[in-house]
């Protein structure tokens, strides 16, 4: 059975450690980028089932993440992760193709429901 690979962009390295090992530890192939340019980078070099983003990093922010993403492949789901909650920002995200936005800090069911609920509906 293929293992469902996921993308997770997040600048702080305890985010891409605390969420990469669990999803890991449930079986996922993970790969993890520091900044949203790796991220995009990466996206460019292989397939992902899903992508997990930070909304709020330097130089690429999670909206370019997911622009670039839903231009490359429009039917990968992105996640998009955040600890500044802000409408205009939700509601722009949910425009532009985000699959879910989720509040930091959270307990990883959340994201794991998010995750196998969007990589269900997107097969």
């Amino acid at each position: 059975m293929r293992q469902e690979k996921i993308l997770i962009v997040d600048d702080e390295e305890i985010v891409l450690e605390t969420i990469g090992d669990d999803l890991i530890e449930a079986g996922f192939d993970v790969k993890k980028a520091k900044n949203g340019i790796e991220g995009v980078s990466q996206f460019k070099q292989e397939t992902f089932d899903l992508v997990i983003s930070d909304l709020r990093m330097d130089e690429m922010d999670g909206l370019g993440v997911l622009k670039e993403v839903k231009r490359l492949s429009p039917k990968t789901p992105v996640i998009i992760i955040t600890g500044y909650p802000s409408s205009k920002v939700a509601k722009e995200a949910l425009l532009l193709g985000a699959s879910d936005i989720i509040m930091k800090p959270t307990g990883f069911g959340e994201i794991f429901k998010a995750i196998h609920q969007h990589i269900d509906s997107s097969r």
